[in-house]
């Protein structure tokens, strides 16, 4: 995934770096009982799939003066995803029986499996390859995901555990913010091209699966599964999909891995 800077916005795989959050307040425009009888059908109507969070999000904050909009707490901002969608969006999933898998990049400098274990969800936003981009907004609620440690030393170069998707995927902010490291010049709320998914922790592997291990199963192994790993064939990108079957065995050689190092 990983890439050289460049000038222009479109990079595969940016830093991610941390910032505080921040807040956002609006002055009250209409009285505590018109905000919630508002706020209430926005909700109603949200549930039904009729209203994107982030307007709702906007809509609290022009109703509520002291309203929080909650952000990344990487260094370009976002918003947060809610319980109540994804519940609904989770049991969608499980009736149509679709569990994707994928894999994730981030250098562990600025942001690692320790970090997304100690923040529980992480905005996994800041992507901007459009391949990449188109690979997030496939993805559904429970998806599972491979964490991975890139641009770091060999020996830590790898899959490091798993998180799983807690929210599809919705306008990257991060690309419309001009205090962003991230921000597309060209980007409006209404032309956002970027995306971005809200992300949960799942677990940490007790060994990192190197990148270097998995090559080599790969050599050995010209016609398995590995041979066609899109984390291989398309090495550039920060978000790549696998198979069930792939997912199944990169377990079967972390397993393997964990055994060996008792």
């Amino acid at each position: 995934m990983a890439t050289e800077p460049s000038s222009r916005v479109d990079l595969d795989y940016p830093d991610r770096k941390r910032s505080s959050a921040r807040t956002h307040n609006s002055p009250t425009m209409f009285s505590m009982k018109t905000a919630q009888v508002v706020l209430e059908l926005m909700l109603a109507l949200h549930r039904f799939g009729l209203v994107h969070p982030y307007c709702r999000q906007r809509v609290a904050a022009a109703f509520l003066p002291n309203h929080k909009i909650v952000m990344s707490k990487r260094r370009h901002s976002t918003l947060k995803g809610h319980a109540d969608d994804d519940a609904i969006k989770s049991s969608k999933s499980k009736l149509l029986n679709t569990q994707q898998y994928f894999l994730l990049k981030s250098e562990p400098q600025e942001y690692s499996i320790t970090n997304m274990q100690e923040d529980k969800t992480e905005e996994w936003d800041g992507v901007r390859n459009y391949q990449a981009r188109n690979f997030l907004r496939s993805m559904n609620v429970d998806d599972r995901c491979f964490f991975y440690h890139s641009k770091t030393k060999p020996a830590l170069t790898g899959i490091v555990g798993t998180v799983r998707v807690a929210r599809t995927a919705q306008p990257d902010p991060s690309a419309c913010d001009p205090k962003s490291d991230y921000y597309d010049p060209k980007c409006t709320d209404e032309t956002n091209k970027w995306s971005s998914v809200l992300v949960e922790y799942e677990q940490t592997f007790p060994v990192v699966l190197t990148l270097k291990e998995i090559k080599q199963e790969a050599a050995n192994d010209p016609d398995g599964l590995l041979a066609n790993l899109a984390l291989l064939k398309q090495s550039r990108l920060s978000v790549v999909p696998l198979t069930r079957e792939q997912w199944d065995e990169v377990m079967r050689l972390i397993e393997i891995k964990v055994g060996e190092n008792k």
